[in-house]
């Protein structure tokens, strides 16, 4: 990208190592939409939470076979934690996720991965 426009990653401030690439795909693509798709289906009563996120391992289990080598963005999503914006600590320490560089821009902490989770729970009862 840079032979094509010199000095747009120092310019624009959205390029950053794949590590910080892979952290923000989890919070953007997946916490923010995916879970928040599957948590409204949980709410209304239109489906199980649960059996959605066993439908997700399933589908995500299926792109292993595509992962780059340098990409942990399968791994992340299989941890038994990932890492997660924290809004109102961003605000706290007075950042602005629109200003600054992608990979400082906003606090990010541990959550518990409901993946990881649903499968936990998904080979204890197959092993009682």
């Amino acid at each position: 990208m840079n032979r094509i426009l010199e000095g747009i990653s120092q310019e624009s401030k959205t390029f950053c190592p794949d590590e910080v690439i892979d952290e923000r795909l989890v919070y953007y693509v997946f916490i923010n939409n995916v879970f928040g798709i599957i948590n409204a289906f949980g709410v209304a009563e239109l489906v199980d939470e649960n059996l959605l996120l066993k439908e997700l391992n399933k589908i995500l289990s299926e792109f292993a076979d595509f992962d780059h080598a340098d990409s942990k963005l399968l791994d992340h999503l299989q941890a038994e934690t990932f890492r997660t914006k924290a809004n109102l600590l961003t605000r706290f320490n007075n950042m602005d996720e629109l200003v600054g560089s992608v990979a400082n821009q906003s606090v990010y902490v541990n959550i518990q991965n409901p993946l990881h989770t649903v499968k936990t729970i998904a080979k204890e009862e197959a092993h009682a």
